[in-house]
């Protein structure tokens, strides 16, 4: 079985949602500048095949796992 497939298994059961059921509050400056971020960073990465970019996602630390501790880096 691979990393992932053993990762997906072992949280199988934990929710993260997808929402905190708050609206969106970005200024018309904020999207713009996330925008060119993740479009700057995709084009500096664009060739690198460990980095994912992406943007508008919620970010879940997993309590008392020292595995995607120290495999995760921002």
């Amino acid at each position: 079985m691979s990393a992932t497939g053993r990762i997906a298994e072992k949280y199988a059961d934990t929710e993260y949602p997808d929402s905190d059921g708050k609206p969106v509050g970005e200024t018309e400056f904020h999207v713009t500048a996330t925008f060119h971020l993740f479009g700057a960073l995709r084009q500096y990465f664009i060739n690198s095949d460990n980095i994912y970019v992406a943007a508008g996602m919620f970010l879940y630390y997993t309590e008392k796992d020292s595995q995607v501790a120290t495999k995760t880096r921002m």
